[in-house]
């Protein structure tokens, strides 16, 4: 797994229908951590964006990966959900994503 490069998915439940569930995992490089986006996970539609902002943090020694769950609600239509870590430049001019998506059949 590259650093930033998250892995996406999403769940759905039968014992909780209108519910997504969104896991991401992400690898963090030593000296950095990632920080939820002020607002997220922010729905517009039919998707939803859960975004990070990458920051020093001199208390990280090592690089880790770091795992997270976000649960949406869900009308049962086409739905997807964008993860995204970093702005283009924090990341050393790289822009990182992933996207999961979700529909009933």
């Amino acid at each position: 797994m590259n650093n930033y490069k998250p892995y996406g998915y999403l769940y759905k439940r039968e014992s909780a229908p209108k519910i997504l569930k969104a896991c991401f995992v992400a690898k963090i490089p030593e000296g950095k951590k990632i920080t939820l986006v002020s607002g997220d996970p922010n729905t517009d539609r039919d998707k939803t964006f859960i975004r990070f902002d990458v920051e020093n943090d001199p208390n990280q020694n090592e690089s880790r990966q770091v795992e997270n769950e976000y649960e949406i609600s869900w009308d049962g239509q086409y739905h997807e959900v964008e993860i995204v870590i970093g702005d283009g430049e924090s990341t050393g001019g790289k822009l990182v994503q992933t996207t999961a998506v979700a529909e009933e059949l």
